[in-house]
């Protein structure tokens, strides 16, 4: 494990989380600077997956099916929990004589497969497993060069994405060659290609006996990341999601990952041990939080608060999604991995509760 790189994924998920704590705020009161780097999270993403990727692989014998079968266990089921609670939600919705579920589009969700949800709205039933469609993507892809030479992988699939990217420049329309045409030639797609260069040419572990290059690129990828907005701005392509950032928010994340993977071979550390724990449950956070900051939002709403409120909401609900996350990361995704642990502790203790209160009976 690269514990730098973990502490990343712990702060990815919680930019991801201020996209959508935002919509707590009303008027527009916050610099655009602030409003607008929390959707960098993504590109975060996608540049430590082609990272982890690269690192996990490099001396290991490993073949397509087990790639595959690690990480689709690894997402789907956590997933298709939160696909089920969305159903669920759309279909009591329904009731009311509101949307409801189409099983082509059900299907195209639960095997991660892009369609238009909406009028240009290309989001599965829940709706922030679009960014797993491009994970699924580019593990398969990266499954594939797995029949190569390890040294021939990274290139292999690099000039996949490059390739894929130059033609997205001639796909301006959904209706030009249809949606997965659209959807995978998109730029954000770079971000993996950025992610595993930092792989192979910052390898981990490894030897670095000077950490100031490594902090000078993290702090250029950091201020380049909030605030290049300046400089590079997002398009106006009227499609959701915004998938043309790699200029404004991939490659001042591939900084930001060359830094921190540089400072762990000189074994220095960029955050504390809790937000390496986050980094742990960043996928139970990135998923769960959205039916919290929901929740919030339409309490907030029902008791009609003012803005002073909703501005202070905002950061504090970002902090108790990422509670939420934590709980989910150990009473959800570790089980469905596997691990019973935390459920054998409830067990055990249950079982010395009653125990001890027969034994206080019985001496009463």
């Amino acid at each position: 494990m690269v514990l730098n790189i973990q502490i990343l994924r712990g702060i990815a998920a919680a930019l991801v989380i201020w996209v959508h704590a935002q919509e707590l705020i009303v008027r527009d009161v916050l610099p655009h600077s602030i409003k607008q780097f929390g959707y960098g999270g993504v590109d975060l993403f996608f540049v430590i997956s082609g990272f982890i990727m690269v690192h996990i692989t490099k001396n290991r014998n490993i073949n397509i099916f087990e790639l595959m079968k690690k990480r689709i266990y690894r997402i789907a089921a956590l997933y298709y929990l939160f696909t089920l609670a969305a159903l669920s939600a759309i279909l009591l919705k329904g009731l009311d004589n509101g949307p409801m579920v189409d099983i082509g589009d059900t299907i195209r969700s639960l095997t991660f497969i892009p369609f238009e949800k909406e009028d240009g709205r290309l989001y599965p039933i829940y709706y922030l497993g679009w960014t797993l469609n491009y994970e699924m993507f580019f593990y398969s892809i990266f499954g594939v060069s797995l029949l190569f030479h390890k040294h021939i992988r990274v290139a292999f699939i690099s000039i996949i994405l490059i390739i894929l990217s130059i033609v997205g420049i001639f796909i301006e329309n959904l209706s030009d060659h249809g949606v997965l045409a659209f959807f995978y030639t998109r730029p954000i797609v770079l971000d993996f290609v950025v992610g595993m260069l930092i792989a192979v040419c910052v390898p981990v572990p490894g030897r670095s006996s000077n950490a100031v290059p490594w902090w000078g690129c993290l702090a250029v990828g950091t201020a380049w990341f909030v605030f290049g907005g300046e400089f590079f701005v997002i398009g106006s392509i009227p499609v959701a999601p915004p998938t043309d950032t790699f200029f404004r928010f991939g490659v001042p994340s591939g900084l930001i990952v060359a830094g921190a993977a540089g400072l762990e071979r000189s074994q220095t550390r960029i955050g504390t041990a809790l937000m390496q724990r986050a980094g742990d449950a960043s996928y139970s956070i990135y998923l769960s939080h959205y039916f919290f900051v929901a929740s919030v939002i339409a309490v907030v709403d029902q008791l009609a608060l003012g803005d002073p409120l909703r501005l202070l909401l905002a950061p504090i609900t970002t902090m108790l999604s990422i509670a939420v996350g934590f709980c989910t990361y150990h009473l959800l995704e570790r089980p469905l991995a596997g691990d019973l642990g935390i459920y054998r502790r409830f067990w055990r203790h249950g079982r010395a509760t009653v125990k001890s209160k027969e034994e206080r009976i019985s001496d009463g």
